[in-house]
């Protein structure tokens, strides 16, 4: 039998944790009149919490069953050259947000994503992240962020980004680190979603090249969202083993997502309506 790789999938500092934190208002960038994304697609549900336990104990609150009332998942998405010179030839070409607020009872979800275009300037794609990351009351969750800004970092302008900033855990929004690891070190996130069971894009790497060159970046935007929906599924366990309320908090959550999922009609969410289901019956 294949030994289990170690999984180290949360890491938040204390000061980055589940507690209260100072809130700091500001406006949103303003995109590019002419940068070019997929619209977001946000939906309300107020859906009810699990009934009490055989002890009697209540079900959570919608008020308390968060880090913070607005998570944010961050997932980049990207190219690889193929230079047979280079170890890792991964170029950043866009990225897929997904927010998921809760406020006066009611869950909502907002799915987002930009790429870039062959020769557009990628600029861009900065200041598309810098408005979807603007909100400092939001938690990030993010994948190997180590990574994410490494790439992130040949972007024009990424050394001033306050939004690079928060990815890396320096800036002022709590940061949820989803990461696994085996005897090789971090996983690729494919292989971490392969790890727990949770679907992602799939689309075969020299295949989202040829699409990039040849402009045709639908699919690229679809294994973008596809990549953000799954990172709110590791935060779910991530958030049931951090939380006390474990198994009826994240059965509240995952009631949410699998609502959200079902009422939207896009080839991402399609994605992972299968193995949520049962999540609603």
């Amino acid at each position: 039998m294949e030994k289990a790789p170690l999984a180290t999938p949360l890491i938040c500092r204390r000061d980055e944790g589940f507690g209260r934190r100072k809130i700091n208002r500001r406006k949103p960038a303003l995109l590019p009149a002419f940068a070019h994304r997929r619209p977001s697609r946000s939906i309300q549900h107020r859906v009810a919490p699990p009934p009490s336990s055989r002890r009697g104990k209540a079900a959570p609150s919608e008020a308390i069953m968060l880090p913070s009332h607005t998570i944010t998942t961050f997932a980049l998405s990207t190219i690889n050259a193929g230079h047979p010179t280079v170890r890792d030839a991964d170029l950043a070409v866009g990225a897929a947000t997904l927010t998921v607020r809760v406020a006066g009872g009611k869950v909502s979800f907002d799915l987002s994503t930009f790429i870039l275009r062959p020769m557009e300037p990628p600029e861009n794609l900065l200041a598309w992240i810098e408005n979807r990351l603007g909100d400092e009351q939001a938690t990030l969750s993010v994948y190997w962020p180590n990574r994410v800004i490494r790439l992130l970092s040949s972007l024009p302008g990424a050394a001033f980004s306050p939004a690079i900033r928060g990815l890396s855990g320096k800036g002022k929004q709590p940061i949820i680190r989803l990461q696994f690891k085996d005897e090789a070190g971090f996983m690729p996130f494919d292989k971490a979603c392969g790890h727990v069971g949770i679907p992602c894009a799939s689309t075969d790497a020299m295949e989202r090249f040829v699409a990039w060159c040849n402009a045709d970046i639908d699919q690229i935007a679809v294994d973008a969202e596809a990549d953000a929906i799954a990172l709110w599924k590791m935060t779910i366990d991530a958030i049931e083993r951090k939380s006390g309320l474990g198994v009826e908090l994240a059965t509240v959550l995952r009631r949410h997502l699998a609502l959200w999922l079902r009422d939207t009609d896009r080839m991402s969410t399609r994605i992972h309506q299968a193995d949520l289901g049962q999540t609603l019956n």
